[in-house]
């Protein structure tokens, strides 16, 4: 089980996203990540991190994602992958 934190956030549990990672990808603007939510009332999704604005949008679907995030250059992985990588 992974989760995002941020730096100095307090260690609630559920983490940035309120739920756990599934995919997660990013580049030098945003971070994208596919969440099951730790709360079943929320929706799982892709979630959207915008780096400069610490802002959380989402969760939006494979196909809302493609639309928000077009034009954005993304290698997202497994969360697996992504946090055993070098």
């Amino acid at each position: 089980t992974y989760y995002l934190w941020a730096p100095n956030a307090p260690r609630d549990g559920v983490g940035v996203i309120d739920g756990t990672v599934v995919a997660i990808g990013w580049n030098d603007d945003i971070i994208v990540v596919k969440r099951h939510a730790s709360f079943r009332g929320d929706g799982d999704g892709w979630m959207i991190v915008n780096i400069h604005t610490s802002t959380l949008e989402g969760p939006f679907s494979d196909a809302e994602l493609e639309k928000r995030a077009s034009g954005a250059t993304l290698t997202v992985a497994t969360a697996e992958q992504a946090f055993k990588r070098p």
